[in-house]
């Protein structure tokens, strides 16, 4: 009971600090307890600690409603930021110099820390990785994706007033970073295509004996991705009520709401918010029969089979198998992370999209890209481009020297 007294005393003399009040006590019982210290001068940070900055900006982020995988990087970004700084470390002591060290930090963790040296805290596991002959650090784009991260998170004390000036924005500390060089993801080949979407694990899945929801899921997630240029969540997550019709043109409608104004799912950006008219060759193949079998079933979902994880996403499971359909049947796989899995296919699309010469802004509207500044220059896309346009930039997409008539519907599997 007492210490319970003790938190809610020291809550109560935080926030009248804060606040610009004295330290007045609230319980008798700690008269005269801490007398002598100082008020903190919360315009420049002073008891701002470490620690403190760190939970206050989770719990802002809790609030404001970001995705449980963006919530997954912060444990990594705090604890990089407590173990070197220290957790007790006021923000306000925290200048360039010392920002200097922690850019130069980033380059001596080592790979995959958390696994290789589980029980070390993170300068004592790079001393130790600087020891070997053969060290491995933090790639270049790793280390620049914690530098911004923390760069946020002082940002975010700015925000609050708790500082003047963030000391990783300046460009003396900035500048000690390694530049990333961009490594493009390697795509499916043609010959490559061919021989997964025309193999028999693959074509099977359409008509799989058992769970034949997981199979159909299997299908044409694959395809929705390669022919539209869809991120995997995307298709995973889509609505029976999500295909549409309208003027003649049968198209998807990402959202992140159902029919009723209801939000049942969650979509990377306001961009992502789109309508794509349903390629031909899909129809080619039965999708709009799919849909149907599901309005019958009176499902929500398109593919009900799929689940979501702790983080939301539902597309784990069908890109671990297609990474595993894609090691048996494609050789010499780079060494590179993702190369040639199910989010490759958006890279091709991508690709489809320039040899084509389809302008910049229709493919932004087809793939739900912003123009770099957190929204798409179209605009709206019933307004900024009709179906028809976008039916007619869709329906160039081709893959030369891939066959897809093996995947048209025979009358067994309609």
């Amino acid at each position: 009971d007492l210490l319970k007294r003790a938190y809610i005393e020291n809550e109560w003399r935080t926030l009248r600090a804060l606040l610009g009040d004295t330290q007045e006590e609230r319980d008798s019982f700690f008269r005269g307890w801490g007398a002598e210290s100082q008020n903190p001068d919360a315009k420049h940070g002073s008891g701002i600690t470490i620690e403190a900055l760190c939970e206050s900006y989770k719990e802002a982020k809790k609030a404001g409603g970001v995705s449980q995988a963006s919530l997954d990087k912060y444990p990594m970004q705090f604890r990089i930021l407590k173990e070197f700084f220290g957790e007790d470390r006021e923000i306000s002591s925290i200048k360039v110099e010392q920002a200097k060290q922690f850019a130069d930090f980033l380059g001596k963790i080592p790979r995959n820390s958390t696994k290789r040296y589980p029980s070390l805290l993170l300068v004592k596991a790079a001393e130790r990785e600087a020891r070997k002959s053969k060290p491995e650090f933090l790639a270049a784009k790793t280390q620049r994706d914690h530098f911004m991260g923390a760069a946020s998170i002082f940002r975010y004390a700015v925000e609050m007033e708790w500082l003047d000036a963030s000391p990783l924005r300046k460009q003396v500390v900035s500048s000690r970073l390694p530049k990333a060089e961009r490594q493009d993801k390697p795509m499916l080949s043609p010959d490559e295509m061919s021989k997964i979407f025309g193999s028999e694990e693959f074509i099977g899945e359409r008509n799989a004996l058992t769970n034949r929801e997981r199979g159909e899921a299997r299908f044409w997630v694959p395809l929705l991705c390669l022919f539209h240029g869809f991120r995997t969540n995307e298709v995973c997550q889509l609505l029976v009520a999500d295909v549409k019709r309208e003027d003649g043109i049968d198209f998807l409608h990402l959202r992140e709401t159902d029919d009723e104004g209801k939000k049942v799912k969650r979509l990377k950006s306001a961009a992502s918010r789109r309508m794509v008219p349903l390629h031909s060759e899909l129809v080619k193949m039965g999708f709009l029969e799919l849909v149907e079998r599901r309005k019958a079933a009176e499902d929500s979902f398109l593919f009900p089979s799929l689940e979501a994880n702790r983080r939301g996403s539902k597309a784990d499971g069908i890109g671990k198998w297609f990474g595993r359909l894609r090691n048996k049947l494609v050789k010499d796989l780079p060494d590179v992370q993702g190369a040639k899995g199910l989010h490759s296919l958006r890279h091709s699309f991508a690709r489809a999209c320039r040899d084509k010469g389809i302008a910049r802004g229709i493919v932004w509207a087809l793939g739900g890209w912003s123009d770099g500044r957190g929204r798409n220059s179209e605009g709206d896309y019933g307004s900024g481009y009709g179906l028809s346009t976008l039916r007619e930039a869709i329906d160039k997409i081709e893959y030369p020297g891939v066959d897809f008539t093996p995947l048209y519907p025979s009358e067994s599997n309609r």
